[in-house]
């Protein structure tokens, strides 16, 4: 169980008070192993010790999670006010779920060197709908089914540095591989809702992933490139925003580039070419070291920006991000 407090300073910079209880919040965790492969994960936040508005300031939700059928996994989720973005439609709060979700491990495809997984799920939902050209909140039932088929194909291959302080442990843990691979996704869906909307899509994505140079040398032995170009076809129309499909074709492209020593330079930024604008991007600036790692983040569409210290050789898992990604009408937290 943790309790953390909040202090919102750009809130403070707005307003030139600091002394306002508006600036402050608190934001708890719990995680419970229960054994048997049971986890419980809930989490709660108030962005502000004036409780007059409470109901429009608290953010809850808790998921219980079990194996079931021997090698799936049973997902039960319970939430208010749930932050997700949705691309193009931006964030959407989502203001109460309930319901269940079961995921399949993934899976060979015979030996065609395919992997393949799938998900069913319901929920009750209340979130904003728009049915009727005015923006409105209302409370309906969902059921959804997904499957995902995926190959990975390896390109090429380097070779590591040997594995000594000024070799391919200059700054990283374990000395990096060179390589280059071309991947491909389809992913088809289908969501019925109880007012009798339905949405369904099939959606492929192709893109190629490199790793460029050893990270041991002075200036520039380091890139990481990756690019990829997602189109679906859609039919039908969630009645709700949080996981309407808009963005039917998207195109998506990153760099992490050594400048020089153990600093380097990350950008990454995703392209509607539906809504022919960027819908999310990413700047980063890392200084890595073979034990040790500070990396700053920032997301301007996103309003979020992080500083991460990771120590290496630790059990080390970075934070759960408090936005749910919405990626084809499914909520991209779930795996």
């Amino acid at each position: 169980m943790q309790i953390s407090p909040q202090l919102f300073v750009q809130r403070g910079l707005n307003r030139g008070n600091f002394l306002d209880a508006n600036l402050v919040g608190v934001v708890a965790r719990l995680e419970a192993r229960l054994g048997e492969g049971e986890d419980l994960v809930a989490r709660a936040s108030i962005p502000s010790l004036d409780f007059g508005d409470l109901e429009n300031q608290l953010r809850f939700s808790a998921t219980y999670r079990r194996p079931v059928w021997g090698d799936h996994a049973l997902e039960t989720q319970l939430a208010y006010r749930d932050r997700l973005f949705n691309g193009s439609l931006g964030f959407q709060d989502v203001r109460g779920v309930v319901g269940f979700n079961v995921f399949s491990p993934v899976r060979p495809l015979g030996d065609t060197g395919l992997n393949w997984r799938y998900q069913a799920g319901a929920q009750y939902l209340t979130a904003e709908q728009d049915d009727t050209g005015i923006i409105t909140v209302g409370s309906l039932a969902r059921v959804q089914t997904a499957v995902t088929v995926d190959r990975r194909v390896s390109l090429w291959r380097g070779e590591p540095l040997p594995a000594t302080p000024d070799g391919g442990l200059r700054y990283t843990p374990q000395p990096l591989v060179p390589s280059l691979d071309a991947f491909w996704r389809v992913t088809g869906a289908l969501a019925y809702y109880s007012n009798g909307d339905n949405q369904g899509s099939l959606t492929g994505t192709v893109g190629l992933a490199a790793e460029l140079g050893n990270f041991s040398r002075p200036f520039l032995d380091y890139t990481r490139l990756n690019f990829s170009y997602s189109h679906g076809l859609v039919g039908g129309q969630s009645p709700f925003l949080f996981d309407r499909i808009v963005d039917r074709e998207v195109l998506s492209a990153g760099i992490v580039q050594q400048v020089f020593g153990p600093v380097r330079f990350g950008w990454e930024q995703r392209w509607s070419l539906t809504a022919g604008r960027i819908i999310d991007a990413t700047y980063t600036v890392e200084y890595q070291r073979r034990t040790y790692a500070l990396a700053i983040r920032y997301s301007p569409q996103r309003e979020i920006g992080e500083i991460l210290i990771r120590l290496s050789d630790f059990n080390w898992r970075d934070p759960p991000p408090e936005v749910t990604d919405v990626e084809t009408g499914l909520e991209r937290g779930n795996p």
